[in-house]
């Protein structure tokens, strides 16, 4: 991925994030007004609870972050080869040697 294509992703990530967090704010705030007001209602016993869209509105928030910061965090490097020619790990003649599994994520 080029660098500014990922600089301005993560850059619209975190915008995003900034605006989901003012709407979290304001949902905090009405929620609190609401319940202030229910409770000052006479001969009326009424609860509100936080629903779902609250709820929903956090997890969007820190999913924002968290994508926000692997797109910054998470770029791998591509390293050039001196020569042309392309080669495949599966095309490899050399099979003696046995691999873990996970070596093949690993940074060079």
């Amino acid at each position: 991925m080029h660098r500014a294509v990922a600089l301005v992703a993560s850059l619209v990530a975190f915008l995003a994030a900034a605006l989901t967090l003012i709407a979290f704010a304001i949902d905090i705030a009405l929620f609190v007004f609401f319940r202030h007001e229910v409770g000052n209602l006479p001969n009326i016993d009424a609860k509100t609870t936080i629903g779902a869209g609250f709820w929903l509105t956090f997890v969007s928030f820190l999913l924002l972050i968290l994508g926000g910061v692997t797109v910054c965090l998470g770029r791998r490097q591509r390293h050039k080869r001196t020569d042309d020619a392309v080669t495949y790990p599966a095309t490899t003649l050399n099979t003696s040697e046995k691999k873990p599994f996970w070596s093949r994520f690993r940074k060079n």
